[in-house]
């Protein structure tokens, strides 16, 4: 199979694998490796190939020592921040989420949620939820305090 991919969009693949690769890994360890960490790192390395065969500058490396293509530090640092943004989004997401589903739980009670038709559940944790979001973009967190 051939494809055909022009610099620019081969340098958005790129991104996208390793933003992709970087999210689905986040929580790996040496001890627990995912199932298919190998496959992705092989596939890595393909697009890290192509971009270093492109002659696209600055942005890969091969490093004779290991036998890799290798990230450089202009390109983590071309990609980092939209990781650091996705990080953040989701942090806040998250607990905002957590906060929302504690206030229905101290409302209506393991019983009363489990009587409450899905649909009634969801939209009332979704208020909840963009209530908390709205504080946290105005505010952060000026106004968590423990009770």
């Amino acid at each position: 199979m051939t494809l055909n991919f022009t610099k620019a969009e081969l340098l958005q693949l790129l991104q996208l694998a390793y933003i992709g690769n970087w999210v689905k890994h986040s929580d790996e360890t040496l001890d627990n490796p995912r199932e298919d960490t190998e496959i992705d790192e092989k596939v890595l390395q393909k697009i890290s190939a192509a971009i270093f065969k492109a002659k696209i500058m600055g942005l890969i490396e091969y490093d004779m020592k290991s036998k890799q293509y290798v990230e450089t530090r202009q390109f983590e640092d071309e990609v980092m921040p939209l990781v650091e943004q996705f990080n953040e989004d989701s942090f806040w997401d998250k607990l905002a989420d957590k906060l929302a589903k504690r206030d229905m739980f101290n409302k209506y009670g393991e019983n009363g949620l489990a009587e409450m038709d899905d649909d009634t559940r969801f939209f009332e944790l979704i208020e909840i939820s963009d209530k908390y979001d709205d504080i946290f973009k105005t505010d952060g967190i000026k106004n968590l305090h423990l009770g």
